[in-house]
């Protein structure tokens, strides 16, 4: 086996894109970033009693060896539709969260769009000429 080359060679072309910044600064305002997080940003431990199901439709379930739901928030029955229905007092403890978000959730919004993720840096384009008998 071959051990990696000895000497490193720049990938160049790793300037800042022209755009960049301007694109980093109308994220900001648009997703309303807010550069710190604190504990209460930290999910909430899930009250075990209540859960949201989930219907495992006819399709899913031919399209291999199903038997049964592994788990209780999994149904094929019309309990997830009387779920629905139901018109249950809204939850007096409901708090309106906030339209802020960390730049780890921009980022994550801006890699799911190629194009954008290229005109802010996060994804480059590179051309590596490997030694042809490196691999034999």
């Amino acid at each position: 086996a071959q051990a990696l080359p000895a000497t490193i060679k720049s990938l160049g072309g790793a300037a800042a894109l022209p755009k960049a910044k301007a694109l980093f600064e109308e994220l900001k305002v648009k997703f309303k970033i807010k550069n710190t997080v604190a504990v209460s940003d930290l999910s909430e431990k899930v009250d075990s009693k209540r859960y949201i199901k989930k219907y495992l439709t006819r399709t899913y379930r031919n399209a291999f060896h199903f038997t049964s739901p592994r788990v209780r928030e999994a149904v094929v029955d019309d309990s997830y539709h009387c779920a629905v229905k139901e018109h249950k007092q809204a939850n007096p403890n409901f708090k309106q969260t906030s339209d802020e978000m960390t730049w780890g959730k921009a980022y994550a919004f801006a890699l799911r769009h190629p194009y954008l993720a290229e005109q802010l840096g996060l994804i480059r384009k590179f051309t590596i000429e490997l030694d042809p008998g490196m691999y034999e």
